[in-house]
């Protein structure tokens, strides 16, 4: 099993994989050794590379309990893996990298609102609306900034949540195969995709189009 050790403090547990093939390119696994940022890095510099998430820091969803010595002889045998939706974001005809999390699009200046619509398979479900912006999130990402917005997660589909409106708008659930297109009608603002540093800037008349990607990720479970 050729496992690549992912994360900022990895040399740490390194002396306690013995008996794992250590490699530095073309995993079969990558162990991801810290928390929820880690995993979503991780999957940027190894997309679809089936993932082991081991705890290292207190926010971690998904990151499973075993110790490292436990984990070891468990990478020995046949493992399972659960599939994550992805979200494809487009600009313009440019496809940014998919995002596991979330596409968040606001504004750019905190002091200017950004003037915005959403539809959803063709049809208009909000129009101008004044406020922060939007974050599209999978059910993976719905434990995180969709939360901090909704105080409520989803299990399945799109989650479409209104950041900080002057009118008040109910988060959306959509069905995982929807089309999602957020316009702006005014100001400027940027989107982001998942943990990234690098936004995309986006204008008046600009059009965000997002849906489910093509791409998965992968969980290794061992429990």
């Amino acid at each position: 099993m050729r496992v690549l050790v992912f994360g900022k403090e990895k040399e740490q547990i390194i002396p306690l994989l013995q008996g794992l093939e250590l490699v530095q390119k073309d995993p079969e696994i990558v162990l991801c050794w810290g928390g929820d940022g880690t995993f979503l890095l991780a999957e940027h510099e190894y997309p679809g590379v089936p993932k082991l998430l081991v705890r290292h820091s207190k926010t971690c969803k998904k990151c499973n309990n075993l110790t490292i010595e436990e984990v070891v002889p468990r990478l020995q045998k046949e493992f399972a893996t659960i599939e994550q939706m992805k979200l494809q974001a487009t600009i313009a005809g440019t496809d940014l990298p998919p995002a596991l999390n979330d596409v968040v699009i606001r504004n750019t200046n905190q002091s200017h609102a950004i003037r915005f619509a959403v539809e959803v398979n063709g049809e208009i479900i909000a129009k101008e609306q004044i406020g922060d912006g939007v974050v599209v999130s999978t059910p993976f990402g719905s434990t995180a900034y969709f939360k901090s917005i909704t105080r409520e997660t989803f299990e399945n589909g799109i989650g479409i949540a209104f950041n900080n409106t002057v009118e008040e708008h109910d988060p959306l659930i959509t069905d995982e195969e929807s089309e999602i297109v957020f316009v702006v009608e005014r100001g400027e603002g940027t989107v982001t995709v998942d943990t990234l540093d690098q936004p995309w800037p986006i204008s008046q008349g600009d059009r965000v189009t997002i849906r489910k990607a093509a791409a998965v990720a992968r969980i290794v479970t061992l429990e």
